[in-house]
């Protein structure tokens, strides 16, 4: 009922965390729990290939509230990003 991407980079001084979606009908605890479950499972796999850092963009607003309620911590504020339209 919840999902998310890992990435995995050459790199390992981070991977990467994307596509964190849930039904809308899954709410409250039970979507926490779901949540929190899913966000341990990826990080441990990846501290187990050897990253040291996850690193997740949130658009939504509603993401950039949960993820720190997962312990993760804004890095950012003025940091540009770019994006090109492949029309």
């Amino acid at each position: 009922l919840v999902a998310i991407t890992l990435y995995l980079t050459n790199s390992k001084e981070f991977c990467m965390l994307d596509n964190f979606v849930g039904n809308p009908e899954f709410t409250g605890s039970k979507r926490k729990e779901a949540s929190a479950f899913i966000i341990a499972y990826v990080e441990t796999i990846a501290k187990e290939l050897g990253y040291k850092s996850i690193m997740c963009l949130a658009i939504k607003d509603k993401l950039k509230q949960y993820y720190p309620t997962f312990g993760y911590v804004k890095r950012c504020d003025n940091v540009a990003t770019f994006n090109k339209e492949l029309v």
